[in-house]
């Protein structure tokens, strides 16, 4: 029904079909965000099969994205605690024998893969705050733990290390 819409955004939150609607997200490649609501039922929803609401992250334009749905209110939960659903599962959800079919509109959107955190800035400097050193840096993932090694500065002696803001 979708296909080749270039749709982004799509809102079924209202929308109360009298049968189970077969095939509905096709190759709807462009859907990022969709809102469904507790009437939509859905069927060809093969959990082994990932033809319908997929992500093409093989494509650089969708590099972010890690090929599976989330639901949005989950998105900012700590990696281990999020519910990821493959195209399939998503569909699956809401086939009409689902015994998990959400009993209220939901939301789902394109989960991006893990963040590179914010790299951490080292800067060397006396008690007095005048740099001793060129300021150094180191990346990782986010909410990963960091471990920096002081560098040796002639004429210094390492003290302590402040908390970054």
């Amino acid at each position: 029904m979708f296909q080749s819409s270039g749709i982004k955004t799509l809102n079924l939150a209202n929308w109360q079909p009298k049968a189970p609607i077969k095939n509905l997200f096709e190759n709807a490649v462009t859907i990022s965000k969709i809102t469904l609501g507790k009437d939509i039922r859905l069927i060809n929803a093969d959990p082994d099969t990932d033809s319908n609401l997929s992500i093409y992250t093989q494509l650089d334009k969708y590099a972010d994205y890690d090929g599976n749905w989330i639901n949005i209110k989950d998105q900012y939960l700590p990696t281990d605690q999020k519910t990821l659903y493959t195209p399939a599962k998503l569909m699956a959800l809401y086939a009409p024998d689902s015994i998990s079919h959400p009993t209220q509109d939901e939301t789902y959107i394109w989960n991006k893969k893990i963040p590179q955190g914010n790299p951490v800035a080292i800067h060397y400097v006396d008690q007095d705050g005048k740099t001793l050193k060129e300021d150094d840096s180191q990346g990782g993932e986010l909410d990963t733990k960091y471990t920096i090694k002081p560098a040796s500065i002639a004429g210094y002696e390492f003290v302590k290390a402040t908390e970054g803001r």
